[in-house]
C-alpha cells in the first residue's frame, strides 16, 4: 500500500486539476489562466533550490539548529502543538485575524453599516432582542414600512431565525457599530479553523488551513456585514471543537456545551447547521459503541439540554410571528413576497405577489428570471454551475482547487471526516434550494481550507515516499505548502492592486446613512419614491436604530404618493413637531415638507402643500 498510495494521491491530483479547469471556466473565471501557471513554476524553481541547500552538507549543518532547545520547542508547537500551546496559538490567531480583517475592510474604504436587505434585517432582529422582544405588533402605517426580509403583518419582526440576531446583541447594549461583532466572530472563525485542524492534522496543517480562510474575498467581504453566514461556520466549528474535547474522557459537560452549539446553529442557518451537525452525530455514534445504555442515555440528554433553550426560542418565535408551531417567520415572507422559493418547492414560475412594493416585484422577477436562465440549460449544467462557483468562491485561488480530492482522500482518516464530510453535504442539501445566491457558499470557507491544507500535507508525504534523491524529497516538502501559502498571500488585496472586496454598492443607502442624517431636522419622517432607474437591490427603507417605528429620530418610509396623508395624519396626532421630507431616489433630491402638524392644516392631493425649495442629496 505504501508504493500505491503515491500513485494514488497523483491520480487525485490530477482529477483536481481538471476540476480547478472545469471550475475556472464554468464560472468564467480567469485568475486560474493569468500568472497561476508562471507563478506556480518560481515556487517550483524556488523550492527545487531549496531542496538542493537543504539537502548539501552547509544545508545539513544549518538544519541542525533545530536541534538546539529554543529552536526545536518552536518547530515543536508549530508541528505538534501541545494542548497549552494549541490554545495560546488559537488566542493569538484570533487576535491577528480579527485586526487583519478590520484592517483591510478600513483600509479599503468598505462601508461599515448595514448595506444588504438581510443585513437591515438581522439588525432590526438584534434591536428588539436586545429589548426582550422577538416581534412587535403591526403598525398602524404597516404598508410604508414594508421592506426586503421583515414582516409588517401580522406583526412588525424580522423574517430570519434569531441566532443571528442572538449574537449581535451584546453590540446593541454597548452601542459598538454594528461591524464589531460581525468582524470578532469571523476572528474567531480562522482561530477555530487552526483549532479544529491543528487537532485532526497537526498544528502545521492548521495553521496553513487558518492562513487560506481570510485569503477568500467572499470571506473578507462578509467578514463586516451584520449576516448570519459567518456565524453558522463559527457554531459548527465550535461543535466540533467541543466534540474533540468530549471524545477524550466522555464528560457530559462538554456534550452539553456541544449541544448547545448544534442547537444555536440550528436557529441561525438550519440547513447548514444540519449539514455540519449530521456528521458529528455519526461520530459522537461511533464514539458510543459498546458503551452502555447508561453512557448513551446521558450523553443523549446532555446534548438535549444544551439545545433545548436555543430551540425552545425558535418555537417561541414561530408562535408569536405566524402562529403555528412548524411555520417560521421566513416561510411565511416567502409565501408572501417570493411564493415558490420555499426550500424544496421546484417551483420557478412567477407567482402573484402579496405586496404592492414595485421594488419588491421587481426583485422577484429578477430572481426567477436568473434561475430560469439557469434551468434551460439542463439539470447537468444547472448543477455543475452551483458545484464550480461553490469551489470558486470558496478558495484564494482555483488552481488550490486540484488539492481537493487528494484532502478528501485524506479526511478519510481520525474521524476528519467530521468537517471534510460538510461540503458534499452542503451540495446536496442545497440542491433542494430553488436558489443559489452568492453568500450561502461563505460557511463551507473553513471546511474547504481544511481540505486543502489536508491535500497539502498528503502530497508532500507521497512525494516525499515516491522521490529518492535527499534534494528531491526537501523540495517537495517545500514545494506544496509554499505554493499554497503564496497563492493565498497573492488572493489578499494588500499584495494585488485588482483585488477589491468592495463588491456591493447602494448609492440610495449611503445617503441614507449619512448625508441625509446631516440634511435633515429630527424628529423626521423621509419618504423615499421609487422609480426608474431605482434598483431593488438598493433599499434605504429600513429602521433600525430602534425597536419600535415610532421612537426612530429619523423614520424611513415608502412613497405612496396620495396615501402619505394617512402618515400625516398618524403623526399629527402623536408627534406634530415631526418633520416631513421627500427622497427622490431616482434625481437625488431631498425637498423638505413641513411638519406634520403644518401639514394636516392644509392636506393636498397628496397629503402635503406644494413644497419650497428643493435640495440637492449626495449623488
Amino acid at each position: 500500500m505504501n508504493r500505491v498510495r503515491p500513485l494514488l494521491v497523483l491520480l487525485l491530483l490530477l482529477a483536481g486539476a481538471r476540476l480547478a479547469i472545469w471550475s475556472s471556466d464554468a464560472t468564467h473565471s480567469s485568475a486560474l489562466y493569468h500568472g497561476t501557471p508562471t507563478f506556480l513554476l518560481v515556487i517550483l524553481l524556488t523550492s527545487v533550490a531549496a531542496g538542493l541547500i537543504m539537502a548539501s552538507p552547509a544545508g545539513v549543518a544549518l538544519g541542525r539548529i533545530g536541534e538546539r532547545p529554543s529552536a526545536a520547542h518552536f518547530l515543536s508547537i508549530l508541528r505538534d502543538p501541545s494542548p497549552a500551546a494549541r490554545r495560546a496559538v488559537t488566542v493569538a490567531v484570533w487576535l491577528l485575524a480579527t485586526l487583519y480583517l478590520a484592517w483591510t475592510a478600513h483600509r479599503q474604504g468598505r462601508a461599515l453599516f448595514p448595506l444588504l436587505h438581510d443585513e437591515n434585517s438581522y439588525a432590526l432582529g438584534a434591536r428588539m432582542l436586545s429589548r426582550g422582544h422577538l416581534w412587535l405588533p403591526a403598525h398602524p402605517l404597516a404598508d410604508f414600512l414594508d421592506s426586503f426580509h421583515i414582516l409588517v403583518r401580522p406583526v412588525y419582526a424580522s423574517i430570519y431565525f434569531p441566532g443571528t440576531a442572538l449574537l449581535n446583541v451584546p453590540a446593541v447594549w454597548l452601542g459598538l457599530p454594528t461591524w464589531v461583532i460581525p468582524v470578532v466572530t469571523a476572528g474567531l472563525v480562522v482561530a477555530l479553523t487552526y483549532r479544529v485542524t491543528a487537532e485532526l492534522a497537526g498544528g502545521a496543517t492548521g495553521l496553513l488551513a487558518a492562513l487560506l480562510v481570510p485569503s477568500v474575498g467572499l470571506f473578507r467581504m462578509f467578514s463586516t456585514m451584520v449576516m448570519a453566514q459567518a456565524p453558522a461556520a463559527l457554531l459548527a466549528l465550535a461543535a466540533v471543537w467541543a466534540w474533540l474535547h468530549w471524545r477524550r474522557r466522555k464528560r457530559a459537560g462538554w456534550a452539553m456545551l456541544a449541544g448547545a452549539f448544534v442547537g444555536w446553529g440550528a436557529i441561525t442557518r438550519p440547513v447548514d447547521g444540519l449539514v455540519f451537525a449530521i456528521p458529528l452525530a455519526v461520530a459522537i455514534a461511533l464514539d458510543l459503541r459498546g458503551s452502555p445504555r447508561r453512557e448513551w442515555l446521558r450523553t443523549m440528554a446532555a446534548i438535549a439540554a444544551g439545545a433545548l433553550p436555543f430551540l425552545s426560542l425558535q418555537v417561541v418565535f414561530n408562535l408569536g410571528t405566524t402562529g403555528r408551531l412548524t411555520l417560521t417567520p421566513y416561510v411565511l415572507y416567502l409565501r408572501q413576497s417570493q411564493p415558490g422559493s420555499e426550500f424544496g418547492s421546484g417551483s420557478f414560475a412567477p407567482q402573484e405577489l402579496q405586496t404592492t412594493l414595485p421594488q419588491k416585484a421587481d426583485y422577484y422577477h429578477e430572481l426567477v428570471e436568473d434561475e430560469q436562465a439557469e434551468r434551460a440549460a439542463g439539470t447537468g449544467y444547472w448543477l455543475g454551475r452551483r458545484v464550480a462557483f461553490t469551489v470558486t468562491k470558496t478558495l484564494p485561488s482555483a488552481a488550490l482547487a486540484a488539492l481537493l480530492p487528494v484532502g478528501v482522500f485524506a479526511a478519510g482518516r481520525r474521524r476528519r471526516w467530521v468537517l471534510g464530510a460538510a461540503p458534499l453535504l452542503f451540495l446536496i442539501a442545497y440542491a433542494l434550494n430553488p436558489f443559489y445566491l452568492v453568500h450561502y457558499a461563505v460557511p463551507l470557507v473553513p471546511a474547504i481550507a481544511f481540505l486543502v491544507a489536508l491535500g497539502v500535507g498528503e502530497m508532500a508525504s507521497a512525494a516525499r515516499a515516491a522521490l529518492r534523491p535527499a534534494a528531491a524529497r526537501a523540495a517537495a516538502a517545500v514545494f506544496f505548502p509554499l505554493a499554497a501559502a503564496a497563492l493565498a498571500a497573492r488572493a489578499l488585496p494588500e499584495f494585488d492592486r485588482n483585488v477589491s472586496d468592495a463588491t456591493y454598492s447602494a448609492p440610495d443607502v449611503a445617503y441614507a446613512h449619512g448625508p441625509m442624517t446631516a440634511a435633515v431636522q429630527p424628529p423626521a419622517v423621509v419618504f423615499f419614491r421609487y422609480g426608474p432607474g431605482s434598483s431593488p437591490h438598493d433599499e434605504p427603507v429600513y429602521n433600525t436604530d430602534t425597536a419600535r417605528p415610532d421612537d426612530t429620530p429619523v423614520l424611513r418610509l415608502h412613497d405612496l404618493g396620495p396615501r402619505n396623508r394617512e402618515v400625516v395624519q398618524y403623526f399629527a396626532d402623536k408627534q406634530p413637531g415631526r418633520r416631513f421630507y421627500r427622497y427622490d431616489r431616482a434625481s437625488g433630491v431631498l425637498t423638505p415638507l413641513g411638519t406634520a402638524a403644518e401639514l394636516a392644516a392644509g392636506l393636498g392631493p397628496e397629503g402635503q402643500p406644494p413644497p419650497p425649495p428643493a435640495t440637492r442629496g449626495a449623488e
